[in-house]
């Protein structure tokens, strides 16, 4: 795996004016960051707990835990035709990325039981979709949360148990297991009463950093993923992402790079692959970076793409629209099975020049990652990119240690808690003010008085 940033430098055509130098000024300051991190130190607290238990879980996890993971994922897959993985944000995220990246975005039609991820929208037509195919079948769920009492999830869930019960009877304490906090919580109360198996959430991990934990491994051995390499991966980055030489710790300076990217005034990172199965990651990525950075005016949109298939929309943009963006691929170099292209005697598209240079569709692939790089670069726009050499088990926990740690230490850089997200709550108290929740009673009743009022103001039919 490479970071390869040398189009970071120098642009031209951009405000974003990014040298040697303000790396060079950087470098003591980055390395104060990373001792904090490696030590615990920091503002780094959620409540009073410390939330830097991602670091070193991988490296301290039990055999036992591991094997206890296995059987459940076998004893559940032997029972189930469809198994639903409930959670959302960085309860889904994570091992949804590394199922999609290893088997493709298409995997229920080779997966058996087929494994559906439920919980992150309240869209009534995907439900209906989906307790359709649920409906006479041999069914069973993974309820992945810290508190139970997340909106989303926690419909979801309302939902599927109430299948299962009705489809199982008294075999669906069985049939669901729920990875939660280990002592407190709306979940841990009802897998105690209900008898569930249950794994637990480290009180010291955070959802978008909980990947490493039995968060992503349950899911991910539901799925077949070989965890015991993707855990060997994430341990093997650590001496050199963990490490104060920053010209060779590649989170340090690909948060450095964005820090200073953002301070010179970009707005937007684009997120790109050429993978279209690993674009889950991109999309895991971008629960990462803005939910960790997005304090106090501080951040960069987030905005994720495949090349070539965004090419031909977002690309326009990128190329000369406003120098006010920065640009992050990661290149999968080598695929499952590359593929020769046809040679055809007329030669109508004009294509025939591909396979008389000896080009294969994933060389072309490849190009379509460093062509429009090179002319974005050229155009205004800094970026870089990560090579990774193929994408397995092992490789997957490198790159995902890596920008969990370069995600921290962006924080840092900035000045705040990458460990939290206090906006959140924001959103949340309007929700729960529309919807009535208990405690909002005050709130509803003014949010009705005033909606009356809004009713007929600004309103186009059409």
């Amino acid at each position: 795996m490479q970071l390869i940033y040398n189009q970071m430098f120098n642009a031209p055509k951009t405000k974003i004016q990014i040298t040697e130098k303000d790396v060079q000024h950087n470098l003591e300051r980055l390395r104060t960051i990373i001792t904090q991190l490696n030590q615990g130190q920091g503002d780094n607290k959620d409540g009073a707990v410390p939330m830097i238990g991602w670091q070193n879980y991988a490296q301290n996890i039990k055999r036992g835990l591991l094997e206890q993971i296995a059987s459940a994922a076998h004893k559940l897959k032997r029972k189930c035709e469809l198994i639903f993985v409930i959670g959302i944000g960085g309860s889904y995220l994570g091992p949804r990325a590394v199922i999609e990246a290893l088997y493709g975005k298409n995997y229920n039609e080779i997966f058996n039981p087929k494994i559906y991820f439920l919980g992150c929208d309240t869209d009534p037509d995907y439900y209906q979709y989906i307790l359709r195919q649920a409906e006479g079948k041999s069914i069973g769920a993974v309820v992945i949360s810290k508190s139970g009492t997340t909106t989303e999830p926690a419909l979801a869930f309302r939902y599927i148990k109430e299948l299962i019960e009705r489809q199982h009877g008294t075999d669906a304490k069985e049939r669901i297991i729920a990875v939660t906090d280990e002592c407190n919580g709306a979940l841990r109360k009802m897998a105690f009463q209900a008898e569930w198996q249950t794994f637990v959430i480290p009180e010291d991990i955070g959802g978008r950093f909980s990947v490493v934990t039995p968060v992503g491994l349950v899911p991910m051995a539901m799925a077949g993923v070989d965890i015991v390499n993707y855990l060997k991966g994430y341990t093997q980055a650590k001496p050199l992402v963990d490490s104060e030489n920053i010209e060779k710790n590649p989170a340090a300076m690909y948060a450095l790079l964005r820090f200073l990217a953002w301070q010179k005034g970009a707005v937007a990172e684009y997120q790109i692959t050429n993978s279209s199965a690993f674009e889950a990651n991109i999309f895991w990525t971008m629960q990462m970076e803005p939910e960790s950075e997005g304090h106090k005016g501080h951040g960069l949109h987030v905005v994720p793409g495949v090349f070539p298939r965004d090419l031909h929309s977002i690309g326009q943009l990128i190329q000369q629209g406003p120098r006010n963006l920065i640009e992050i691929a990661t290149k999968i170099m080598k695929p499952k099975q590359d593929l020769e292209v046809p040679l055809f005697p007329a030669d109508l598209d004009g294509l025939n020049y591909i396979p008389k240079n000896n080009l294969t569709l994933n060389d072309i692939n490849k190009m379509t990652i460093d062509g429009p790089l090179a002319a974005h670069y050229a155009d205004g726009v800094p970026n870089m990119t990560i090579e990774l050499e193929e994408i397995t088990p092992t490789n997957l926990g490198k790159y995902h240690y890596m920008l969990m740690k370069a995600t921290a230490i962006q924080g840092y850089l900035l000045g705040h808690n990458p460990f939290i997200q206090p906006g959140v709550q924001l959103w949340k108290d309007k929700l729960f003010t529309m919807a009535g929740k208990p405690g909002y009673e005050k709130q509803h009743e003014q949010y009705k008085t005033e909606a009356a009022k809004k009713a007929e103001k600004n309103i186009i039919t059409f």
